[in-house]
């Protein structure tokens, strides 16, 4: 429609929650559901990550990378830090297998790691990627609004996002009405 305007900005989670309830958003894009009751969110996207490792490592020629080599790998991560970051769902992951992931301080080109499937265009000629059915990680993407603050162009918008999710494609919070009547 010619009088929308799209405008993308960057901002930390919290950042956006806090424009979208002073709003100056209409939309916040989060990892988690929003625990504020006056949100409403539902996943728009799920991805999935993928084994990084270099193509000189050890088990960069196998073909299925075992839970033992897992388990043995020195591993490039993420720094710490609160919340539901990547290092803490990566070490979620390892733990749900029985293992404490290796930490490698010092990323020489030895160490693996993982990161999002959008990635890989990205990644360099001395890299191999791997799927990683063992560790089962995944990001879901929420679109968090404010039911309450919707204008019809806003609602509209939301509605060509979400069509055509089936109803397990898709985690729902808190349904209530998404234009203002």
């Amino acid at each position: 429609h010619p009088s929308l305007r799209f405008q993308f900005e960057g901002a930390l989670e919290d950042q956006q929650l806090d424009a979208l309830r002073r709003g100056h958003l209409d939309f916040a894009v989060s990892t988690q559901e929003a625990a504020d009751p006056e949100f409403q969110s539902e996943v728009y996207s799920v991805e999935h990550y993928v084994l990084l490792l270099p193509r000189q490592h050890a088990c960069a020629d196998i073909p299925r990378i075992t839970l033992t080599q897992l388990m043995e790998a020195e591993w490039v991560v993420t720094p710490v830090r609160p919340g539901q970051s990547l290092r803490a769902r990566f070490t979620a992951a390892c733990n749900r297998l029985g293992f404490e992931p290796r930490v490698a301080l010092v990323a020489g080109g030895f160490g693996l790691c993982v990161a999002q499937e959008s990635l890989i265009p990205f990644v360099g000629k001395g890299i191999v990627v791997r799927t990683l059915p063992l560790l089962k990680m995944e990001t879901r993407y929420r679109i968090v609004w404010r039911p309450d603050a919707l204008s019809p162009g806003a609602s509209r918008f939301l509605e060509a996002l979400l069509a055509g999710k089936s109803k397990d494609q898709r985690t729902t919070g808190r349904r209530m009405p998404l234009a203002r009547s």
